[in-house]
């Protein structure tokens, strides 16, 4: 089996050792006397550093999905598929790890493992996001090759509950050790926010790119023309939502069809979070609370300016 490279070995020895004094040392420091005399302090003392270890492991967790993500979506092509195949290699079998991404992917589970999480849960979630970012690369490089992939409405519907359902919020609701969750009722918000949100926020630049998210029956006749148009929209500055949402609305202009797509997207997004709106309170914590409420305050915000910017001025 092949060796890691000293500097990655000492990076992840480092992690290692951060890891267990952080929670060797002061989770569970109050024994004998102290713990008999001052127990709340213990139990206190123990769920806030339960609470120091989960923020790093959701940031640690970022840094992961986010460099992963970047490698595959910005440079070569083949470069991006070769990390990502090796990235799910790891995930799927016992060997140790190797580069600096693994390792630190190793140091996540080692962590939640400390504090009680279930690691095939997050190796699990993990590969369901990196799944969806391995085909995004194939996607980009059929585009490449003039065969860009066209996804159905019920590819795209999967994709998006692959990538974020049972990736991103399972990631995040098993490091926050939520397990009384209802993961289908939150589902409505999911797709919501990360479908009929982001990719109508995204179209200009994934069309750019070739990642069309846009069913065929949307689509004109010459796909290679309109690429060509999104690239001329991508390199105009935009700065904030309503410059973006300029682009999008010169896309409607251009494309007619597209624009009943972009209307459709709208109220399918307003549609689902009254549905989730409508569903029974979470038994979720504070934390969990503050990140579902966040997501739909950002998504709701976005579909108010959608209509006043889009469908209210061009319909």
């Amino acid at each position: 089996m092949k060796q890691s490279p000293e500097p990655l070995k000492q990076f992840y020895r480092n992690k290692r050792t951060q890891c267990y004094e952080s929670v060797g040392s002061f989770k569970y420091p109050f024994t004998g006397f102290i713990t008999s005399v001052l127990p709340w302090y213990s139990n206190v003392s123990a769920k806030l550093i339960d609470m120091v270890q989960v923020i790093r492991l959701y940031e640690m967790s970022y840094v992961a999905v986010r460099t992963i993500d970047d490698i595959a979506d910005e440079g070569d092509i083949d470069t991006g598929v070769a990390h990502l195949k090796q990235v799910v290699n790891f995930l799927t079998t016992d060997r140790n790890a190797i580069t600096e991404n693994e390792l630190l992917l190793q140091y996540i589970f080692d962590t939640a493992s400390i504090i009680g999480r279930d690691v095939a849960v997050l190796q699990q979630a993990f590969l369901n996001v990196f799944n969806c970012v391995a085909g995004d690369v194939a996607r980009r490089a059929q585009h490449a090759h003039g065969t860009p992939e066209i996804r159905s409405q019920s590819d795209i519907e999967q994709y998006v509950k692959t990538m974020e359902h049972d990736g991103i919020f399972r990631l995040i609701f098993e490091l926050f050790g939520e397990y009384a969750v209802q993961h289908e009722q939150i589902w409505p918000l999911v797709r919501a926010g990360r479908w009929h949100f982001y990719l109508l926020r995204d179209v200009v630049e994934d069309v750019a790119e070739g990642l069309i998210n846009i069913p065929p029956e949307f689509l004109p006749d010459d796909i290679p023309v309109m690429v060509t148009f999104c690239k001329t929209l991508e390199r105009v500055p935009d700065t904030n939502m309503k410059q973006r949402l300029h682009k999008i609305r010169a896309l409607m202009v251009e494309y007619p069809k597209i624009g009943v797509w972009v209307t459709e997207q709208i109220s399918a997004g307003e549609a689902s979070l009254i549905e989730y709106r409508k569903q029974p309170a979470q038994p979720v914590s504070w934390r969990a609370r503050l990140l579902l409420r966040g997501s739909h305050r950002r998504t709701a915000r976005f579909f108010r300016q959608a209509r006043k910017e889009l469908v209210s001025q061009i319909g």
